[in-house]
């Protein structure tokens, strides 16, 4: 497993705080209840795209792979590939991709 990150802190981004045109990407998400403090969303920028961290694999209570050690969440895009998530602090995560 090949793991790429250039380990630099990115701002999370509240869901408040998201555009109207990057609120189009995530129709499963209430907006309304975001909106009105409800419910609470965090994204990040990474290479280009726009990521709900909270549609990611990982976290208290699930069985994480072994070898996303020292990472705190993972998303895949194929049976191959995905990103990796790990919080620096309430307001930054670091975010890699990983190969197989």
């Amino acid at each position: 497993m090949e793991i790429i990150t250039n380990n630099v802190p990115r701002d999370i981004i509240w869901g408040y705080e998201v555009s109207e045109k990057d609120r189009k990407e995530f129709d499963y998400i209430d907006w309304d209840a975001v909106d009105e403090g409800r419910e609470a969303i965090q994204f990040a920028r990474y290479k280009g795209e726009f990521y709900d961290l909270n549609d990611m694999e990982g976290g208290w209570g699930t069985q994480f792979p072994e070898v996303f050690k020292g990472w705190d969440n993972y998303r895949s895009d194929s049976f191959f590939s995905g990103i990796l998530v790990k919080y620096v602090d309430d307001e930054q995560v670091i975010m890699g991709r990983y190969y197989s």
